[in-house]
């Protein structure tokens, strides 16, 4: 039986967003995604969107050198916008999901 409330399709729902720590997370986040039909990164290496993401942020962006946060939005796409988890926590009113989190519940 499907768990429709589980936090990827909450992620689907834009209802939290989803913190990516490192190539490996990318990977594994970038096929779950794939599996669904979404092809959200498309060719785009880890590192290649890191550096866009921190040159466009500049001092703002306080996340680790390896860290995004992504949220999903039907009508929008994908956005990598956030600076901070903090910033990300207050606009949701809950803690971003880890790729973890949303892995281990898929196997669960």
């Amino acid at each position: 039986m499907v768990n429709w409330n589980s936090k990827f399709v909450n992620f689907l729902m834009d209802n939290n967003c989803v913190i990516i720590n490192g190539v490996k997370e990318f990977n594994s986040f970038n096929s779950l995604l794939k599996k669904v039909g979404l092809d959200l990164f498309k060719d785009e290496h880890f590192w290649a969107i890191c550096d866009r993401i921190r040159r466009h942020c500049g001092s703002e962006y306080k996340l680790g050198i390896n860290t995004l946060i992504v949220e999903y939005n039907n009508g929008k796409g994908l956005c990598l916008g956030w600076n901070s988890i903090e910033e990300a926590e207050k606009w949701y009113e809950q803690k971003p999901y880890t790729v973890k989190e949303i892995l281990e519940e898929i196997r669960a």
